[in-house]
């Protein structure tokens, strides 16, 4: 049975998700870019956060993608603007990225670890599982409705 190709991560960047895609076929993983982009939807013609563009992957590479980001970005945590958004933002909101990593980016993720690391308050990787299962435990449970 053929592997199935599941969302890896979604982006409102085109160029951005065909970036990260080449940099993980470079590595050996297999990927494809999906658009689901409308070419015009008069309902959002305004909005730009649309993130319709998806970084597809087989379930079993997304550990090894992640590992490939990661390395990937640790080499831009030295070089960061001093006026980038993270720099700004307190112990409790690095945590939230550190807790909820799929709801950022890879690079503000590492970020985040490496500011909270520079504040004496470093996420040894015991707890990083943690939060990570909190955050899968947290994800399947299914939404509340307000129906009766």
């Amino acid at each position: 049975m053929m592997a199935e190709f599941l969302t890896f991560q979604k982006y409102n960047d085109l160029d951005l998700a065909n970036i990260i895609a080449n940099l993980l076929t470079e590595n050996g993983l297999e990927c494809y870019v999906e658009n689901d982009q409308k070419l015009f939807d008069v309902s959002f013609s305004f909005n730009t956060i649309s993130s319709d563009i998806l970084l597809k992957l087989k379930s079993e590479d997304f550990n090894r993608a992640h590992q490939i980001l990661e390395n990937y970005y640790q080499k831009d945590l030295e070089n960061v603007d001093k006026d980038y958004y993270l720099l700004q933002f307190t112990d409790r909101e690095l945590m939230d990225i550190v807790a909820k990593p799929d709801e950022w980016r890879h690079f503000d993720y590492q970020l985040a670890k490496k500011l909270l690391k520079e504040k004496g308050k470093e996420i040894i990787p015991e707890k990083e599982v943690e939060l990570k299962t909190q955050r899968i435990e947290q994800l399947a449970k299914p939404e509340k409705t307000d129906e009766t």
